[in-house]
This record gives C-alpha cells, structure tokens and sequence, in this order.
C-alpha cells in the first residue's frame, strides 16, 4: 500500500508571489485579456502541476455566442495563458 499518492503536488517555495492580491491579480488579467471582468472558474486558485507555482483560472462568459475567454495566470511569475473558446460543448 502506497502512503503517498501520485496525484500529489509539488509547491515551490523559492519565490515571492508578484501579486500582493487577489484583486490585483484579477485586475492585472483582466487588462492583458482585453476583457470586461473576470469570474475565477472551478478550479480558481491552484498549484501547477507542472511548475509548482500557485496559479489562477478565471473566465469571461457570453453564453448568448457561446465564447469563452479561459485565462490562467500564474502568481509566481505572471505569465498568463489566454484562450477563446466554446463555453459548453454539444
């Protein structure tokens, strides 16, 4: 029997968030994705697998079009990751 599960994260703990808030952050995305507002999503505050680097999820939704703008910004560094895309998929 494992202890320890695979799906585990690894933080990092060598760096300074460069948001000193959650508003600032939002604010930050909202400018760079050229939206209106933003709404974190499901997943909202994470720690990326990938980097280890504690990240967000936020979207702007037009479900009358059905387009989505699906940001991820990470709170490390602030690279930011922006996508339109389908809100629902049929």
């Amino acid at each position: 029997m494992q202890a320890f599960s695979s799906d585990i994260n690894k933080l990092t703990s060598d760096e300074k968030l460069k948001f000193k808030s959650l508003e600032d952050a939002m604010n930050f995305a909202i400018k760079q994705a050229n939206v209106n507002t933003l709404s974190l999503t499901g997943r909202g505050v994470f720690i990326n697998r990938a980097t280890g680097h504690i990240s967000l999820e936020a979207v702007e939704s037009h479900y009358e079009t059905n387009k989505c703008i699906f940001v991820t910004l990470d709170l490390i560094n602030g690279r930011i990751d922006i996508v339109e895309d389908a809100c629902f998929r049929t």
